[in-house]
């Protein structure tokens, strides 16, 4: 029964330790989705060979996780394995044990997943964890989803420029994305590297990728604008953009008073 014990304790300790590592990936900039499935990854060293691992690889924090994640999952894959191999080869136990054991087991590690998904738990965890890492860690420690309000209706996003894409071989000036409430941080383009900020000259290329943050459908409306139709297109979404600022002003007026 010992055995189980530490094997159910090693189970627990393993998702709480991924809890971790996936709110310290979120803080340094990672969606909430993709900093659970990396530190999953990096824990268990399956599936970490993603495109998406690669910003994990250039974050010098993220790496620094990773690494830890790693060494801490084959210490405690090893660890489980060797708790289940004494469990099940105890030679005093009778014809029934292993049935008994392995429903106690099967049993217990639903309970341990049931808690560790409740929303409740979650909540808590990251409450706590968060406080921990600003505490005793140098950690930069942001919550870039309230602080960008990514649970609302804004969000960052990658726009890939194509030879028919309504961006392509036009200055930022030219298209003032400003005024549909879209903001470019930065633009990616091979051979050049990472331009961030781009000036009111920068043109845009067939094959960059834009790095920008605003309002979602904004975003998948510039996103999808082809060539063809695109200057009307940025007509509505400048037209669309006023209505929402105007109404967002006398919503703000009528609060105050």
């Amino acid at each position: 029964m010992a055995s189980v014990i530490s094997f159910l304790i090693i189970i627990a300790i393993s998702l709480l330790i991924t809890r971790i590592a996936a709110v310290a990936f979120s803080l340094t900039g990672l969606s909430r989705d993709i900093a659970n499935f990396q530190a999953l990854s990096a824990f268990t060293g399956v599936g970490f060979t993603t495109s998406e691992a690669e910003s994990i690889l250039r974050h010098p924090i993220r790496r620094k996780i990773a690494m830890l994640l790693m060494l801490l999952g084959n210490a405690g894959i090893v660890s489980a394995v060797a708790s289940l191999v004494i469990t099940f080869t105890n030679e005093s136990k009778t014809w029934y044990s292993d049935y008994v054991t392995s429903g106690i087991i099967i049993l217990s590690i639903l309970l341990i997943w049931l808690i560790y998904r409740s929303k409740y738990v979650k909540k808590g965890l990251d409450k706590i964890i968060s406080f921990m890492l600003r505490k005793y860690t140098d950690l930069k420690v942001i919550d870039y989803e309230h602080f960008l309000n990514r649970d609302l209706e804004y969000d960052l996003d990658l726009i890939s420029i194509g030879e028919n894409h309504w961006l392509a071989n036009k200055t930022m000036k030219e298209v003032r994305l400003k005024e549909e409430g879209i903001v470019v941080l930065g633009i990616e383009r091979n051979g050049s590297g990472y331009i961030g900020v781009p000036n009111g000259d920068f043109k845009i290329k067939t094959d960059d990728v834009l790095k920008v943050y605003g309002r979602k459908e904004a975003i998948q409306d510039l996103s999808d604008r082809k060539l063809v139709d695109g200057d009307k297109k940025h007509k509505e979404a400048v037209l669309e953009e006023k209505n929402i600022k105007d109404f967002e002003r006398e919503f703000e007026l009528k609060n105050r008073h």
